[in-house]
């Protein structure tokens, strides 16, 4: 299935762009979305794994499911006081 996947702040910058439309396999969760997001975008590996996602507007875990309309959006950490 395609997805369309939102990156904010210092992902968008590193990946050059806002937007990812990828190809990811049925039944995907959002582990796989961001393996697929690594593959597609190598500059964005090292930050991944401190990211939050959100799948629908709701932060979603790791084993949360992925559907073709589902609108996903990878949040990186935020700091600052």
């Amino acid at each position: 299935m395609t997805i369309r996947v939102r990156l904010f702040a210092e992902l968008a910058e590193r990946a050059g762009q806002d937007e990812l439309i990828l190809s990811i396999p049925d039944g995907a969760r959002v582990a796989d979305v961001l393996d697929t997001v690594s593959r597609a975008c190598p500059a964005l590996a090292d930050l991944l794994g401190r990211c939050a996602v959100s799948v629908n507007l709701a932060y979603a875990p790791p084993t949360h499911p992925v559907g073709p309309n589902d609108e996903i959006a990878i949040l990186p950490p935020v700091s600052g006081g």
